[in-house]
C-alpha cells in the first residue's frame, strides 16, 4: 500500500513524449488513494497548454489533456479532448473506457476490442473488453473467450468473475453466486466478486450477508465505488441517514463530481434533517388523534364504563387528565374498575395524571413516544404512513395503492412478491408491522 501512495511526478504527463498504459493507470489508482496526487493533477491541468512546447504535435498535447481529464473523472471533457487530439494506443483505451463508463457500449467495445489486441498481455485491459462485450450483449463470446484463456490465466479471479456475470445475465443466479465464491477462494480480496456477490445477497434478502460484504470493501483499496453508494441505499432503507451520507461523503472526497453521490448526499441530508422532525410531528398527530377518540369505541367491563359515564369523561384526553383519587373518589367505581383504565391506557402508551404532574400535549407525547407496546388503535384505519417503513418497502405499498393496514391486510404475499426487486427481507418487514398491530398478509388462493 505505502508503494502505491508514494509521491508520483504528474508533470511527466506535460513533458514526455511517450507516457505508457501502466504508467497512466498507476497514476489514476494513485490519485484513488491520495488527495495529494489528486491535488497535483489538478495543477497539472491548469498547465495543459504547456504540453504544447513540449510535446511532437498539437494533437498529442490535447489528448494528453483528455487523459488527465479522465484522471479527474471529468468523463465528458476527457471524451471532448481524446476525440480531438491524436489517437495513440493509451488514448484509444481511456477513450474506450469513457464511452463505456457514459452508457456509449459499442462505441466503447470498438475502441476496447482493439487495444486488447494491442494490449494482449494486461490482464487491466482483458478485463474492460469482456466487460464491452457484456453490456454489447455478446454473452455467448464471453463464454468462448473464458474457455480460450483459462491457461493464461489460471491463478486469476477474475475468469470465475466474469463466468458468475454471464449466469447472472442469463438468469441463472445461484450459479452466479457460486462463481463469485469461487473467485474469492482465489483472491478474498478481489473487489468486484465481493461487490457482485454482496449484490446478489441484497436482492435475494440475505441482509447481514450483504452487509458484511459491503463493509468489507471498504476496507480494500482504491475504494470501490459502487460497493459505497450501494452501503448507503442499504443504510437508508434501515433508516440510518448518518452512516448513508457518510458513505456518500467518502466516496465525494474521491470523486468531487460523482453525479449520483451529490444526488444521494442532499437526499441522505434532507432525509437526517427531517428524520426526527417527522418521526416527532407524526406521533404528536397520532396521539392527538388518540386524544380526541371516544371512550365509546373501546372495550371495557360493564362497571369501569359506566363509572367513566357517571363522571361525564367521554374521550381518552379527558380521562388522561384525571388522576386515581379522582376516579376512586365516585362511590361506583372500584380497584378493580382503575386496573382495567390503567391497562387501557398503558397498552397505548398513556397513563393516568399525578398530583403533582401537569397534563400538557408535550409531556403526554413524552410517554407516548416512550412506550414499547405499540397503539392498538382504530388499527384497520390507519395510515400506512403514520410509522416507518424502509425505502423499498414504502416503494411498493405506494405501487399496490396501500394507504392503510386494512388495504395492507388485504394484500398476500404473492401480491408482493411479483413486484420486481421485492425481496424477501422487505417481506419479512411488512410480516413483523403487521404482527404488531394483529394483523397478517390475507393467504394466497
Amino acid at each position: 500500500m505505502k508503494t502505491a501512495t508514494k509521491d508520483i511526478d504528474t508533470d511527466i504527463l506535460l513533458e514526455k513524449e511517450n507516457v505508457d498504459l501502466d504508467e497512466l493507470m498507476g497514476m489514476r489508482k494513485a490519485m484513488l488513494l491520495s488527495m495529494k496526487t489528486r491535488g497535483q493533477l489538478e495543477k497539472t491541468f491548469s498547465r495543459a497548454d504547456e504540453a504544447k512546447k513540449e510535446l511532437s504535435s498539437q494533437a498529442k498535447a490535447i489528448a494528453r489533456k483528455g487523459v488527465i481529464c479522465w484522471m479527474l473523472d471529468k468523463t465528458e471533457e476527457a471524451i471532448k479532448y481524446l476525440e480531438e487530439g491524436s489517437s495513440t494506443d493509451e488514448a484509444t483505451y481511456i477513450l474506450g473506457l469513457c464511452y463505456m463508463e457514459t452508457g456509449r457500449n459499442e462505441k466503447a467495445h470498438k475502441l476496447l476490442a482493439a487495444s486488447y489486441k494491442t494490449y494482449s498481455d494486461s490482464p487491466e485491459v482483458f478485463a474492460s473488453y469482456l466487460d464491452s462485450l457484456i453490456k454489447t450483449g455478446q454473452i455467448d463470446e464471453v463464454l468462448q473467450i473464458i474457455q480460450k484463456v483459462k491457461g493464461k490465466f489460471a491463478k486469476s479471479p477474475m475468469l470465475s468473475y466474469y463466468h458468475g456475470l454471464c449466469l447472472e445475465q442469463q438468469g441463472d443466479y445461484d450459479k452466479a453466486e457460486e462463481e463469485y465464491e469461487n473467485a474469492l477462494d482465489i483472491d478474498s480480496e478481489y473487489a468486484p466478486a465481493i461487490f457482485r456477490l454482496a449484490y446478489r445477497y441484497d436482492l435475494s434478502g440475505k441482509d447481514e450477508d450483504a452487509l458484511e460484504l459491503y463493509e468489507k470493501l471498504l476496507h480494500i483499496k482504491p475504494t470501490h465505488i459502487n460497493a459505497l453508494i450501494n452501503l448507503g441505499i442499504f443504510y437508508e432503507d434501515n433508516d440510518e441517514p448518518q452512516k448513508a451520507l457518510e458513505c456518500y461523503e467518502a466516496v465525494l472526497n474521491i470523486h468531487p463530481n460523482h453525479s449520483r453521490a451529490n444526488l444521494y448526499k442532499e437526499d441522505a441530508r434532507s432525509s437526517l434533517v427531517m428524520y426526527y422532525d417527522d418521526n416527532l410531528k407524526r406521533k404528536e398527530q397520532e396521539l392527538k388523534r388518540l386524544l380526541s377518540q371516544p371512550l365509546s369505541e373501546f372495550q371495557l367491563p360493564t362497571r369501569a364504563r359506566n363509572g367513566l359515564d357517571e363522571l361525564n369523561i367521554k374521550t381518552i384526553g379527558e380521562l388522561v387528565r384525571k388522576t386515581e383519587d379522582e376516579l376512586l373518589s365516585h362511590e361506583n367505581f372500584g380497584a378493580k374498575s382503575l386496573v382495567d383504565i390503567k391497562d387501557l391506557l398503558a397498552r397505548r402508551g398513556l397513563m393516568l395524571s399525578a398530583e403533582n404532574r401537569p397534563i400538557t400535549l408535550e409531556s403526554l407525547l413524552k410517554s407516548y413516544i416512550s412506550a414499547e407496546t405499540p397503539k392498538q388503535v382504530d388499527v384497520v384505519n390507519k395510515p400506512i404512513f403514520e410509522i416507518d417503513w424502509s425505502a423499498r418497502v414504502k416503494a411498493s405499498l405506494t405501487r399496490l395503492k396501500v394507504y392503510t393496514f386494512g388495504d395492507l391486510a388485504n394484500k398476500s404475499e404473492k401480491d408482493f412478491m411479483d413486484l420486481p426487486n421485492f425481496g424477501q427481507t422487505s417481506l419479512d418487514e411488512i410480516r413483523r408491522r403487521l404482527e404488531q398491530f394483529g394483523l397478517s398478509l390475507k393467504s394466497s388462493e
